[in-house]
C-alpha cells in the first residue's frame, strides 16, 4: 500500500502531458514584427471614438487606415506598415517632440511573447482593445510597464524620461499585460480587461479573474535623435509614455504564430512575410 500511495505522490508531481513545468518558460520564445512609421493625428479611435481631432497628437504604426473612426472590419481590410502583410493590427504611441518639434520615428520593434509561467497561450481575441502606460502619470510608471534606453546601449532602463545616447537613436518600450478576464474585448479605463501576471516565488501565473493568457505584447519605438534635452511627449511629460493596440491580426496566421513560436519554445525571429511559414515551425 505505501508503495502505490508513493508512486501516486510521485505521478502528482509530474507535469501534465503537452504542459510546461511552472517556472521553465522560455520568455524569448516567440516572434517580432517590424513596423515603420504610418501617419501622425488627433485620433484615438479606443480612448476617443468617432471624435476626429479631438486626441492629442499620435504617431500610428501598423494599418495605414487608422483613424477616429477605425472598426474591427474597417482595419482587416487595411493595407500595413508591418513587415508581415497579415499584420493589421494599429498599434500607436503619443507624439514625441523636441524642443517644440514633432520628431517623427524610425520605426517600430513589436514582440509577442510570455512571461507566464505553465499553461497555453491563447491568440488575442479579434478586436482586442488596449492601453499600457498613463497619459496622465503624475510622476515615473513602473519600469517594468515603460522606460527609455539608448538603442545602441548602454542598457540602462530610465523612467521618468529618455537620457543622452553616445549613438544615433533613443527607444521607449511599452510593456502591455498578458492576463485577460476571457469576456471583453475592452473596458471602461481600456485596461481593466487586462492585468499583469503575478509574481510568487519567481513563477509568474495569472489571477483567477483574469485566467486566459495571452501573448505579452512590448512595443519599441525608436527615434532618429540622440539629445535627450527639451523632449516631451503630446501627452505632456516623458513619463507620461503609453501605448494604444487595436487587434486585427488575420486569425489563422496569428494562431498558427502563437502555436507554433510562443507554446512550441520557439524563438521564430523577425517575421516577414512569406517567411512565416518556415520560421513558425523551425
Amino acid at each position: 500500500m505505501r508503495r502505490i500511495l508513493f508512486a501516486l505522490a510521485l505521478v502528482a508531481l509530474l507535469p501534465v502531458a503537452g504542459q510546461p513545468a511552472a517556472a521553465s518558460v522560455d520568455r524569448s520564445a516567440g516572434w517580432i514584427v517590424g513596423c515603420r512609421f504610418s501617419h501622425r493625428s488627433m485620433d484615438d479611435p479606443i480612448v476617443m471614438p468617432g471624435m476626429a481631432d479631438m486626441s492629442h497628437s499620435h504617431d500610428f504604426f501598423g494599418n495605414e487606415t487608422t483613424d477616429a473612426d477605425s472598426t474591427l472590419a474597417s482595419l482587416l481590410s487595411g493595407p500595413t506598415t508591418c513587415s508581415l502583410g497579415d499584420d493589421n493590427a494599429a498599434y500607436w504611441a503619443p507624439t514625441l517632440y523636441k524642443n517644440g518639434e514633432a520628431i517623427t520615428p524610425d520605426k517600430a520593434a513589436i514582440y509577442y511573447r510570455t512571461q507566464v509561467d505553465g499553461g497555453v497561450v491563447q491568440p488575442f481575441p479579434a478586436g482586442l482593445e488596449l492601453i499600457a502606460g498613463d497619459s496622465h502619470a503624475t510622476g515615473p510608471q513602473p519600469i517594468d510597464i515603460v522606460y527609455y534606453n539608448c538603442h545602441e546601449g548602454p542598457d540602462q532602463h530610465h523612467d521618468a524620461g529618455p537620457y543622452n545616447c553616445p549613438g544615433s537613436t533613443i527607444d521607449a518600450h511599452i510593456r502591455f499585460p498578458q492576463c485577460w478576464d476571457g469576456v471583453h474585448l475592452d473596458s471602461p479605463d481600456h485596461k481593466s480587461h487586462l492585468t499583469y501576471a503575478t509574481d510568487q516565488h519567481g513563477v509568474r501565473s495569472c489571477p483567477a479573474d483574469h485566467p486566459v493568457v495571452l501573448p505579452r505584447l512590448i512595443i519599441r519605438i525608436s527615434w532618429p535623435i540622440s539629445d535627450a534635452g527639451g523632449i516631451t511627449l503630446a501627452s505632456g511629460k516623458p513619463y507620461t509614455l503609453h501605448a494604444d493596440f487595436f487587434n486585427a491580426w488575420n486569425p489563422s496566421t496569428l494562431n498558427e504564430l502563437v502555436n507554433g513560436c510562443i507554446n512550441a519554445g520557439i524563438n521564430c525571429g523577425k517575421q516577414i512575410g512569406s517567411d512565416i511559414s518556415t520560421r513558425a515551425v523551425r
